[in-house]
């Protein structure tokens, strides 16, 4: 819960972040709790201004279960099987629940946070060169997903951008497309600038 001097959130739902100079505690994250689950959301700046917030995982079961009402299964493993709509489903009631409004991130949004953004440091996956340092894949991760955030995160904090399970973004049209499988990682756009 934020108070109304370090986060507006206006009429339209949008939040509007507050300046570096005018509160600092939010640059690495900002942490969001429905019921007893919290989940974080990664800043990521673009020609030094912050563009948009993104998950800093994907969305765990634990999350979703907390949203939709849903019995608690394997909290920390990603929310797996999801169709286009069961995902925009959730992020509806996501918003619902906080009052903000949630988005999938575009495909020129997931990819910048993929790469790093302005922190990239031009690896061959996110955040490392090593595949296995950062992603869970065919060749390590048995077959199964993982829990979350178990391997390091890409330069902006970002946890399993490779490997686990795949996630769903919007093209520049807004048409939507999963990339791998079928899970779900969202933002929320600033419009303070």
């Amino acid at each position: 819960v934020f108070p109304d001097s370090v986060m507006n959130k206006g009429q339209s739902g949008w939040l509007s972040i507050p300046t570096d100079n005018y509160h600092t505690a939010w640059q690495n994250k900002m942490i969001f709790k429905v019921k007893t689950t919290e989940f974080a959301m990664i800043p990521v700046t673009e020609y030094g201004h912050l563009s948009f917030l993104i998950g800093e995982t994907e969305v765990t079961k634990g999350l979703h279960n907390a949203v939709t009402d849903s019995i608690i299964i394997r909290s920390n493993y990603p929310q797996s099987f999801y169709t286009y709509q069961a995902a925009t489903d959730f992020i509806t009631q996501l918003n619902v629940a906080l009052g903000i409004n949630f988005t999938l991130p575009t495909q020129k949004q997931w990819e910048w946070a993929y790469k790093g953004g302005e922190k990239s440091l031009k690896y061959t996956y996110s955040g490392s060169n090593v595949a296995s340092e950062v992603g869970w894949d065919k060749d390590n991760s048995g077959g199964k997903a993982h829990n979350v955030s178990t391997l390091m995160p890409n330069e902006l904090g970002l946890y399993d951008m490779y490997g686990n399970l795949g996630e769903w973004y919007l093209y520049e049209d807004n048409y939507w497309h999963y990339y791998r499988y079928q899970t779900s990682r969202f933002n929320t756009i600033n419009t303070g600038k």
